[in-house]
């Protein structure tokens, strides 16, 4: 937000069904399910990837991993 880098620790709340024996997790629309890279930081990963910065600069920039920036960039 307007280059302020902002960090927010999210705790998905886990649920167990007794009836049927299964859990299952909370939705949020921050993130996608199983991942932990919000919608905003994916889209500011492929902005810096369109300017020509490298994965490891861009994984610097964004405080994730450069595995994570890969992993972005192959599935947009």
């Amino acid at each position: 937000l307007n280059g302020i880098r902002y960090e927010l620790e999210l705790w998905k709340q886990r649920y167990y069904c007794r009836q049927c024996q299964t859990t299952f997790g909370a939705t949020t629309n921050l993130t996608a399910n199983n991942q932990t890279l919000s919608g905003q930081l994916k889209n500011q990963i492929m902005e810096f990837a369109k300017e020509g910065l490298n994965g490891k600069l861009i994984a610097r920039v964004c405080h994730c991993s450069p595995s994570s920036v890969r992993r972005t960039i192959k599935e947009r």
